[in-house]
């Protein structure tokens, strides 16, 4: 039997952040963090509010703001 792993929800929203850098699908991100459609929509609410990121319609694809990438590198220090 596999063991669950649980993470904060502040690491779920920085390895989100980290994913969309260079754009990526709702559905990639859910594959990829193994998260629910609804966890995956209320964590991209929450980034999207802090405009963090934004969900490009014509790419079908959540993207990293300006302000997304300067969090990503003031954190990265």
């Amino acid at each position: 039997m596999r063991k669950k792993i649980f993470f904060a929800e502040s690491d779920i929203l920085i390895k989100i952040l980290l994913l969309v850098k260079n754009g990526l699908s709702k559905k990639d991100i859910a594959n990829e963090l193994s998260i629910s459609d609804q966890r995956l929509r209320i964590y991209t609410a929450k980034l999207a509010d802090s405009d963090l990121i934004r969900y490009e319609t014509e790419l079908n694809r959540y993207i990293v703001t300006d302000s997304g990438h300067k969090y990503i590198k003031e954190n990265e220090k």
